[in-house]
This record gives C-alpha cells, sequence and structure tokens, in this order.
C-alpha cells in the first residue's frame, strides 16, 4: 500500500511537471518536492505575473524569484545536521580574479573555513568548487549580491541537491569592494585600514606618492584586471614617502609594508597626478618646401605662420628665416625632444631586484630619507 501511494505521489509530480511552465520548474527546484506540492496554489499566485520574474534579455531574474520565495517564506536553507556543503561557479573569468573574489565574499558573509574542493577548465569555462562545513546552505541572495559588487552579472543558479549549488556568472566589470578609487589629481589624501593593507583601484596613468606619518619599507604591488601580476616594489629601508610612475596596464594596487602592515594602521596619504596628453608643437610639423612665388594676398594675410608683415617678401625670400613666435603664457615652440618622450621598458621582476640592491650599495640612504622617483614605465 505504501509504495502504491509513492507512486501515485510520482506520477502526479510527473504530470504537474510537464504542464508547468519553465518558471514554475525553476521554482520547484528551489523550494523542493513536497513543500512545492503542498503550497501549489499559493506559489501559483504569488508568480501569476510571470513576466516580471524575467529579465529584458529574456532571462530569468533568479535573484527576484529567490527573494520572492524568501519572502514568503517557501526558502528552506536549514539542514537536518552539520554537513559538507558545495557551492559550485562557472565563469570564463581568470581563476585568480574569481578564487579571490568568492574567498572575499565568503569571508563578508562570515565564512572563514573553506576550500577549494574541485576545479577543472573546458576550452574558455572555468569550474570551481568550494566545500565548507555549516548547518545550513549559503543564502544564495547575500551570496549573489556579494558577487555583484565585485563586478560579476549572475547568468543562471541551479540547486543541485540541499548540499549543492551551482553558479553561472560572468565578470563584466572587475571590482574590489574596499579599494580607493584613483581616476583624477589628488593631493594627500588620507586613508585608513587597521590590517595596514591598502588597495587602490587605477583608472588613468600618471606619477603616485604615498606617504605616512610612521615610517614604512614600502610594498607595493601592481595588478592587471584579472589579478595578474604586473610588477611589484619591496625595499628594506624605512621612508617616509615613496613616489614612482604608473606602470602601464595596472588596474589595481597592493600596498603595504614590507614585513609590518601594522606601521600603516594610522593612515597612508594618497597624492596623484595625472599625464597631460603631449601634443606636437608647430614646428615638429613637416610641411614641404616649395619654391613657388608667394601669391598676391590681402594686406596683413599670409600663408606662412611664422611671416613677419613687416618684412619684404620680395627682398628677403632667399637670405631670411621664418621668424619663430616668442613663448607667450608658458607655452613654447621649441620642437620636443622625442628621445625624452620614449619611456625604458618594464623591468622583470629580477632586473627590479637587481635594481634596487645596486642602488642601496652605491647610495646609501638615511633611514628616514624621502624615496627617490622610480620610473616603470
Amino acid at each position: 500500500m505504501k509504495n502504491t501511494l509513492k507512486a501515485l505521489f510520482l506520477v502526479l509530480l510527473l504530470s504537474i511537471s510537464l504542464q508547468a511552465s519553465p518558471l514554475q520548474n525553476i521554482v520547484q527546484s528551489f523550494v523542493g518536492n513536497p513543500l512545492y506540492m503542498q503550497n501549489l496554489n499559493f506559489i501559483k499566485r504569488i508568480f501569476r505575473n510571470e513576466d516580471s520574474f524575467f529579465l529584458g534579455s529574456g532571462e530569468v531574474n533568479f535573484k527576484k524569484v529567490l527573494e520572492t520565495l524568501k519572502q514568503n517564506g517557501l526558502l528552506n536553507l536549514r539542514l537536518d545536521s552539520p554537513s559538507n556543503i558545495n557551492l559550485v561557479f562557472r565563469t570564463r573569468t581568470s581563476p585568480v580574479f574569481l578564487t579571490f573574489s568568492v574567498s572575499n565574499a565568503l569571508n563578508a558573509l562570515g565564512y572563514s573555513y573553506f576550500y577549494i574542493s574541485d576545479a577543472s577548465r573546458s576550452d574558455s569555462t572555468l569550474e570551481a568548487t568550494y566545500t565548507l562545513n555549516s548547518e545550513s546552505m549559503v543564502d544564495p541572495i547575500l551570496l549573489t549580491s556579494e558577487l555583484e559588487k565585485r563586478g560579476y552579472e549572475i547568468n543562471s543558479i541551479n540547486k543541485i541537491s540541499p548540499l549543492t549549488w551551482e553558479y553561472d556568472i560572468t565578470l563584466m566589470h572587475p571590482s574590489i569592494t574596499n579599494a580607493f578609487i584613483v581616476d583624477e589629481n589628488i593631493a594627500n589624501v588620507t586613508l585608513n585600514r587597521v590590517s595596514g593593507r591598502y588597495w587602490l583601484a587605477i583608472n588613468a596613468s600618471g606619477v603616485m606618492t604615498l606617504s605616512s606619518d610612521t615610517l614604512w619599507r614600502p610594498k607595493i604591488i601592481f595588478f592587471d584586471s584579472n589579478m595578474q601580476i604586473i610588477n611589484n616594489i619591496t625595499s628594506d629601508d624605512l621612508k617616509s614617502s615613496y613616489t614612482f610612475k604608473m606602470p602601464s596596464g595596472v588596474s589595481f594596487i597592493l600596498v603595504s609594508d614590507t614585513y609590518e602592515p601594522v606601521r600603516l594602521r594610522n593612515g597612508l596619504q594618497v597624492s596623484f597626478k595625472v599625464d597631460e596628453p603631449v601634443f606636437p608643437t608647430p614646428s615638429q610639423t613637416n610641411v614641404p618646401t616649395t619654391n613657388a612665388t608667394t601669391p598676391n594676398l590681402p594686406s596683413g594675410i599670409t600663408t606662412s605662420p611664422y611671416f613677419n608683415p613687416n618684412q619684404n617678401p620680395i627682398n628677403n625670400q632667399n637670405n631670411t628665416k621664418p621668424i619663430t613666435p616668442s613663448s607667450e603664457d608658458g607655452i613654447s615652440t621649441k620642437p620636443l625632444d622625442e628621445d625624452k618622450l620614449n619611456q625604458p621598458n618594464i623591468p622583470n621582476e629580477q632586473e627590479l631586484d637587481n635594481s634596487i640592491e645596486k642602488d642601496d650599495k652605491s647610495n646609501p640612504q638615511d633611514g628616514n630619507s624621502q624615496g627617490e622617483m622610480i620610473d616603470l614605465n
């Protein structure tokens, strides 16, 4: 008799699933079969306006579906006992930024003990599984909110089982939640982090100066948008400030002390000077020479930008040179030295270490001296 009732229940559930819309199938997977059947009429009523649960692109708004279920007491995340739960993330971003983002998101939700139990890559798609022990599943609404803060877009959420949830995400705009954004000229902006570790998000090229009221040993790591290390600076000498030219391709910077991050816990001052665009002066323009006679033009009008109307163009055309306008308001017509515009190549880590070591031996500095400007470009 018991087996008969179970078989009837499965047949009824199958018939309902076949008749249900794609949205209802997703709702059913989140709620679970027993709870879904018990509250079928209520669920259909709260999801009667199905169009409102779809994005403009036609994809399901998974976050809104989950929020609606939670608000109506239909999202049960509790487990029967503490268990190992799995969070599977599928994305096309770099593994470094994915692990960085997910780990920080879990930390923000209060989870400290977790590990990557599985990872694989197929073509350009990366899949990583995080495992942790908990009495309940990680709240998918809170988790997706934290991922969105870090620049991810949620494509889909799939409940594989009560112990395993899968997230398909796309990185749109890489972001670090506690990073200070530097995209314009600033002077001595003070940041405070108790940890003594400072993240900066860079959106411009220029020269940066980092200083502190407490002497510190600069440790500066440069990352691209995928959190791959581009370059790094480490110093064993105590300094009050450090100035450097921003390397190209930098999106994020981590600033700390080489040995004791707490040295910067009382504050870090940041100054930044954005590079000004370089325009060629008139003297750099290559104008082909010609021996053609100057046409007769109305008085005061000339085809030469350096023609002096006080001179006789006929008497002086063979023995005079165009007069260069004088400098005015800080603008000079002196040709730019193109050699000075070419920055040296970015050194690799070994070359940087050798350079620092060589400078330390040849030019010993006092412990509290100002740092010299380092050009990493």
